[in-house]
């Protein structure tokens, strides 16, 4: 019987080894020319090998420092003992509500103070998460403060001027500042997350979102016309920030909100890369659980802190008026408005895997809740659960 020499072996496990480093040499250059991330990277966000709350970890980021200032958040806990509707009749406890929906942190705040705080898997009250679509509220507001500040002209203003040439050439229709924000530019990115390679997917990972948004096909549809959710629209509206201020969109933030309000904890904006530097202004805003709660205060108190307006009055006034359903949600400047039955002008951001700032203004309250709640969803439940604890919270006092 032949056997192979032990110097046979090692030259075909060192070729076997070279053709591995070219093979890995080839997808890194090919990553490079298609401006998607390292196959690292890539490997790890297709295959979801850290859950949704870690995501950050794969992007480059851009500091947002703390305030000088903080704005103290007073401690006031009570017990919450009720019962939320769920699925099929149901009913759950909320320690059950919050397990169901795969929580990592929830803050609650009455009139300014913390009556009931948790975290959950290892996460603490300095933990940085993610806030993916909660971020089109915050960046939404900045626009706001940018009109108000005239660094955008009006809300009905033309932002063509201010985009690409390549997507002014396809517009022979003006784009509001008001179609972006309301989701009615007629961009012809839909929400499909069902394939990699969607161009939903393709704007999450590019590591070059300047040359992306020059690839934006043709508008679907005539600008203003009607309301389809896009994430692509906030994209462009974070062009028109960062042409408008001539700042990045993370300076922007801090300048405007973050410092002014008071902000414990510094946050991150994540990156295209650091090499191009854009911000993903449609999400990937990352932050502590009670920092997003202090963004909530401001929506709850009229865009006031401390004596000083931060948030146009107009705008929180604008926030609350509808502009698009989806199901039976309404859409206004990057907020969503529970069901019509709702009596208590209630309304909340929402991130894809259940992050939440919501605030009620009848009842006082702000819940913010990150979480890593997949493909259910359950919006609309959560949020009748969030009426229900603001509910009971008003019953307390």
């Amino acid at each position: 019987m032949h056997f192979m020499q032990p110097h046979s072996l090692l030259h075909r496990a060192l070729g076997f080894f070279f053709v591995i480093i070219i093979l890995w040499g080839i997808c890194i250059l090919t990553t490079n020319l298609l401006h998607i991330p390292s196959p690292s990277k890539l490997l790890g966000l297709g295959l979801e090998l850290t859950p949704p709350s870690k995501s950050s970890s794969y992007f480059d980021a851009r500091s947002i420092s703390p305030a000088p200032s903080v704005r103290p958040l007073t401690q006031h806990p009570i017990k919450l003992d009720l019962l939320i509707p769920w699925k099929n009749g149901a009913t759950l406890s909320l320690n059950e509500f919050l397990k169901e929906t795969h929580t990592n942190a929830i803050v609650v705040l009455h009139e300014n103070k913390i009556v009931y705080e948790r975290y959950f898997n290892g996460y603490t009250e300095s933990s940085l998460l993610p806030s993916y679509s909660v971020s089109k509220a915050i960046l939404a507001t900045l626009v706001g403060i940018a009109i108000d500040e005239k660094r955008i002209a009006s809300i009905n203003s033309d932002v063509r001027p201010m985009l690409p040439n390549e997507i002014r050439h396809q517009y022979p229709y003006p784009i509001r500042t008001w179609d972006l924000l309301n989701m009615r530019a007629g961009i012809a990115i839909p929400e499909t997350y069902d394939s990699i390679f969607s161009k939903i997917a393709e704007m999450y990972i590019s590591t070059d979102l300047r040359r992306f948004i020059t690839s934006i096909p043709s508008p679907s549809g005539h600008p203003g016309a009607r309301f389809e959710y896009r994430s692509a629209e906030y994209l462009l509206l974070g062009e028109v920030l960062r042409q408008a201020t001539g700042q990045s969109l993370s300076s922007y933030l801090q300048k405007s909100i973050w410092h002014p309000m008071g902000a414990a904890y510094d946050a991150t904006w994540s990156l295209d890369s650091s090499t191009s530097g854009i911000e993903k202004a449609f999400c990937c805003i990352n932050a502590r659980a009670s920092d997003y709660a202090r963004f909530g205060l401001l929506y709850l108190n009229e865009g006031i802190w401390n004596g000083k307006r931060i948030v146009p009055a107009d705008w929180i006034r604008r926030t609350r008026i509808p502009t698009g359903y989806r199901e039976s949600l309404g859409y206004s400047h990057g907020w969503w408005i529970p069901p019509k039955s709702s009596k208590d002008g209630d309304f909340s951001a929402i991130g894809i895997y259940g992050q939440y700032v919501y605030i009620n203004p009848t009842k006082r309250t702000v819940i913010v809740k990150l979480s890593d709640h997949g493909a259910e969803a359950d919006e609309i439940l959560t949020l009748q659960a969030f009426q229900k604890i603001s509910q009971s919270i008003q019953q307390k006092y």
